[in-house]
């Protein structure tokens, strides 16, 4: 269940006529409908997969309160120990055996020694990597006597599995997000429509610029070896604002759905394309994962105490690691990591931190794409090397784009989602909006709604792209 698609708008529909009666029955009613509501939405998917996040939450929900009562710090150690490894466990399991075995059976093979690969097939579970992070932030803080457990199953319950942000984040922390399911306050009017405010902009994101920039990304680099040049610089970038339009537009409908609940999940994304830097560049994308990293690996090796080279590169392997189970995502978080060195080094010899125009950023970041969106390191290659062969580099590149009509109306879809990024660069759309004349709101609503009926591409598949991660 997608929420671009009418089958969630009509679940949507139906838990929000329900939502309001059941809450006037008190917080706990309230929280058993979220669990319930949850659960439903993830088996849409994969009803055996329930078993696996109810396993995942009741493990976490034991240990924290094992952990809150032991006084002894091996005691303690134990049981964090059990919640980590439970969860890692789950993680490596279902996303990183497979590439594990092929990889040591690779590895015998360049050392002459003959092996079969076996074969192994696991369905990755949607969200998995989102899920074991929050819970095992929960666990963590608690450990670091940071945050007090909840003794509320159902409460707890609710926290791993509330359905706006349960496939692709934010990865929310316990000390805001645990909070809101122990109390229960009236709805303003203000938070309704602000919500609808942002579930709005996400479906335009999503289906009239993300899903439009999809199909040329995909033909591209599902035939690297028949394009070069033009071609090639097209889809790279187009892939750059696919990817920031899927992701960022995921984020502001979980947040807008939750909101119009009582909810106010973390803001993931500061319009990072603006950033002048790499380590701002980390400071606005996907947020809540950096943050995390930050938090649970990068302080714990040592941070900026001790050999902070090593625990900043460490961290950004394990983060594209996390990203998906290929040597793909190892290059992309490593090559990160060089860069952020790199910037850190320049602020030794200088004295002042790294500001470059954004373009440039922009199209380094863009570049590094290529490994995360390549199906291997062979194919992020040809995709280097077709980028600056000589070959069609004489194209007129706008005709790529379907001709100047198609690309007249493209570009002022692109040109509204990216004036609005570069004016309010440090509020979201709902924020931003608020505070426009009445005239000016609507007008930009019919803008949408128009962007959405008559540009958005609904043939393109509605799932998105970090459902696979």
């Amino acid at each position: 269940m997608t929420f671009t698609t009418l089958t969630f708008l009509v679940f949507f529909g139906v838990f929000l006529l329900v939502y309001g009666p059941v809450s006037r029955r008190g917080v706990a009613a309230r929280n058993l409908l979220v669990v319930l509501g949850s659960y439903v939405f993830y088996g849409w998917w994969d009803w055996r997969f329930l078993g696996l996040i109810a396993f995942s939450s009741l493990v976490d929900y034991g240990c924290g309160l094992a952990i809150h009562r032991a006084t002894e710090k091996q005691v303690r150690q134990f049981w964090l120990g059990v919640s980590l490894t439970c969860n890692l466990c789950l993680l490596i399991y279902f996303k990183y055996t497979g590439f594990f075995l092929a990889s040591f059976t690779d590895l015998l093979h360049q050392l002459g020694m003959q092996a079969d690969s076996p074969v192994w097939k696991v369905i990755l579970p949607v969200g998995i990597s989102f899920y074991t992070f929050q819970t095992m932030s929960y666990t963590i803080d608690i450990y670091r006597r940071e945050l007090t457990p909840t003794r509320n199953l159902v409460q707890f319950l609710a926290f791993v599995s509330f359905f706006p942000q349960l496939v692709a984040g934010p990865i929310e922390r316990a000390r805001t997000l645990l909070p809101q399911f122990e109390r229960l306050t009236p709805i303003p009017s203000e938070a309704l429509t602000g919500g609808l405010r942002l579930v709005l902009w996400g479906y335009f994101k999503k289906i009239t610029l993300a899903d439009n920039c999809g199909p040329w990304v995909a033909e591209v680099f599902g035939q690297v070896n028949a394009y070069a040049g033009w071609p090639v610089a097209l889809a790279v970038m187009l892939f750059s604002l696919q990817i920031y339009f899927d992701f960022s537009a995921y984020s502001d409908i979980a947040r807008g759905l939750a909101r119009m609940l009582g909810f106010e999940l973390s803001v993931n994304f500061r319009s990072p394309y603006q950033a002048r830097s790499i380590r701002e560049f980390w400071q606005r994308w996907h947020i809540s994962l950096s943050t995390w990293f930050r938090d649970y690996v990068y302080i714990p090796l040592g941070g900026n105490r001790k050999h902070s080279q090593w625990n900043t590169l460490l961290t950004f392997l394990l983060s594209g690691l996390w990203h998906g189970a290929n040597f793909t995502f190892l290059l992309w978080g490593g090559v990160h990591g060089l860069w952020l060195l790199a910037e850190r080094g320049w602020k030794r010899v200088v004295g002042r931190e790294v500001k470059l125009p954004t373009g440039i950023v922009m199209v380094g970041v863009s570049l590094l794409w290529i490994p995360f969106r390549a199906a291997n390191l062979s194919e992020a290659c040809r995709v280097f090397y077709s980028l600056f062969s000589s070959a069609k580099w004489s194209t007129n590149p706008l005709l790529l784009l379907g001709g100047p009509v198609k690309l007249s109306i493209g570009a002022m879809a692109l040109a509204l989602a990216w004036g609005m990024d570069m004016r309010y660069r440090d509020l979201d759309f709902s924020e931003a909006v608020a505070g426009w004349k009445p005239a000016q709101r609507w007008g930009m609503y019919y803008l949408l709604i128009a962007g959405i009926a008559l540009l958005g591409n609904f043939s393109q598949s509605p799932q998105f792209i970090y459902f696979q991660f």
